[in-house]
Formats: structure tokens, sequence, C-alpha cells
């Protein structure tokens, strides 16, 4: 188990090398608490990792641009709120919501060809379990 450990820390710190300290941390205890519930063995791991590091920076790359559309949502409603300026942006967001969920579910995909049933069957428990943890430590910690 220690080189479990060891081997996953390993990995996850050089997935997360670029991204911001708070989402590095919640994404490597993300995969480490995963692993640990779907009794992952190191080449399962590894396989996991590397899946999910191969759509990383274009899901972050996502992530920001749906966050700066946002904004521009934010000052054209400020400003004065006028149909021609507001589709487009509306509709970029609705396409990378779109590619977030289609990257999503290819991740899924790709994950469940190295998990056994019983695994799979424990990645759906964990994903409700786990967003279930992070929206009670929100609330706890507003």
């Amino acid at each position: 188990m220690r080189f479990l450990l060891i081997f996953f820390l390993f990995f996850a710190s050089q997935i997360y090398a670029q991204r911001d300290d708070h989402m590095r941390n919640f994404e490597a205890i993300k995969l480490w608490e995963m692993a640990q519930h779907l009794e992952l063995n190191e080449e399962q791991i590894a396989s996991v990792i590397k899946i999910h590091r191969e759509n990383l920076e274009i899901i972050s790359g996502l992530h920001e641009r749906r966050s700066d559309l946002i904004d521009d949502l934010k000052f054209e409603i400020a400003l004065s709120p006028d149909d021609e300026d507001l589709t487009p942006i509306i509709d970029e967001i609705i396409g990378i919501d779109k590619s977030l969920q289609d990257l999503r579910e290819k991740e899924r995909e790709r994950m469940f060809e190295v998990l056994t049933p019983l695994q799979r069957a424990k990645f759906y428990v964990f994903q409700v379990d786990f967003a279930r943890q992070v929206r009670d430590y929100l609330r706890q910690n507003r």
C-alpha cells in the first residue's frame, strides 16, 4: 500500500503541476479517494491518471473560456441587455457545456475499459458520495 501511495502521489503531482493549488489538491484528493474506493491496482491507477491527464488541459481551457464568457455576460447585462450581444455569448457557453459533457463521457468510457464491472458500479456510487461530501464541506465552510 505504501508503494501505491508513493506511486499515486508522484503521478498526481505531475498531472497537476500547472494548476492552481486548490484545484490541484482537490483533484488529487478526488483521484486518491476514488482509487481507494474502487480498490484499484497500480496499473489501473496509472491508466486512470493517464486518461485524466490527457483531458485535463482541454477541460481547464474550456473552464477558463466559460468563466470569461460569464464575465462578458455580466458586463453586457449591466450595460444594457441587447439580444444581438447576448445570444452569441450564450451560444458559445452552451457549446462549451456540450464539449465538457462529451469529454467527461469519453473519459468515463476509457476508464471503464480498465475497470471491472464491480469497480464500475463502485465508480457511480463514489461519484454521488464524493459530490455529497464536497457540497457538505462547502456548506460547513461558508
